[in-house]
């Protein structure tokens, strides 16, 4: 997509084009935004951040519906929020954990890992009003401490 703008339109460097883009709806670009620290936190090997991360939508009507009973609307958009941030298919993913987080009803925090993989994630998400869950941060655990 990038490719396809005229390149003599605007004298633009690089990084001016890619500040400019984090407003477009274009899926490749947010990955371009993805940011990886390296962490001292105890259990933490790196903490994944994307500002393109995006709500992953809702089928509550009415507002939110907070719940924490598995299998529930709610419970199973926290579980699809969580395989988004963790970039695994939901149909591949172990959910080891899934808790509020520090503002109840409004956050929330999953274990998640690929099944079949050693790799764990705990996924910290938080709800937008009408759009559903969002992931924030992700971090790469060293080890699964839930299972």
């Amino acid at each position: 997509k990038e490719q396809q703008k005229p390149a003599a339109s605007k004298e633009k460097t690089k990084e001016d084009e890619n500040e400019s883009e984090a407003d477009e709806d274009e899926p490749d670009e947010q990955e371009s935004e993805m940011v990886e620290k390296e962490s001292d936190e105890e259990n933490v090997e790196k903490v994944i951040v994307n500002p393109g991360w995006e709500p992953v939508g809702t089928q509550q009507t009415g507002g939110h519906q907070p719940s924490s009973s598995m299998g529930s609307v709610d419970w199973n958009e926290k579980v699809q929020a969580a395989a988004y941030g963790a970039d695994i298919p939901v149909e591949n993913m172990t959910v080891w954990w899934l808790e509020r987080g520090e503002i109840p009803d409004k956050t929330a925090v999953a274990t998640v890992s690929a099944k079949g993989s050693d790799d764990t994630y705990r996924v910290y998400i938080e709800w937008v009003d009408g759009e559903g869950w969002k992931p924030t941060q992700v971090k790469k655990l060293i080890h699964n401490d839930k299972r």
